[in-house]
């Protein structure tokens, strides 16, 4: 975090989900919303710009959505940490950007609360995600640590 205050920048392709977003994160005393993107590549200029601590990242965005978005924020060692936002599960779209370096995921459908949790989980340095998307990670670890195991004993 820089100072007293996670600087936020919110990439949403809906005008009125950044208004809500803003009027949440607003009423957390230590949250300053600093920019508003719609779109993936219009998120990375505002990063490189502003120097945020955390970009809430929509997935479903164009012409650059969320996930390639988060790539190239990662690739360029931008020290702003990413925060998926989306209406999708995270089934199937969890690992994806977890992979390609978000440091949390959280459906749009989560309370105010868990939003702003979320953001101060992330600035902190920390992975969030709720249970859901925690149950669909440990599922995907497990199910790949056993195929693992079972490719060694048939390797023996």
């Amino acid at each position: 975090m820089t100072g007293d205050r996670i600087r936020v920048v919110i990439a949403d392709d809906h005008a009125v989900v950044r208004a809500g977003l803003r009027a949440v994160l607003g009423g957390a005393k230590d949250i300053e919303v600093v920019g508003e993107a719609d779109d993936g590549r219009e998120a990375i200029a505002l990063v490189e710009r502003l120097r945020p601590d955390v970009v809430l990242m929509d997935l479903s965005m164009a012409p650059m959505d969320g996930a390639t978005a988060t790539q190239e924020i990662v690739a360029r060692g931008l020290p702003t940490r990413v925060l998926i936002l989306t209406m999708h599960g995270a089934d199937g779209h969890l690992m994806p950007v977890l992979e390609r370096g978000a440091a949390g995921f959280l459906s749009k459908s989560a309370a105010d609360r868990d939003l702003v949790a979320a953001v101060h989980a992330v600035a902190r340095g920390d992975l969030y995600l709720l249970p859901p998307a925690a149950r669909e990670l440990a599922a995907r670890l497990s199910g790949e640590r056993a195929r693992r195991d079972l490719a060694a004993s048939a390797s023996l």
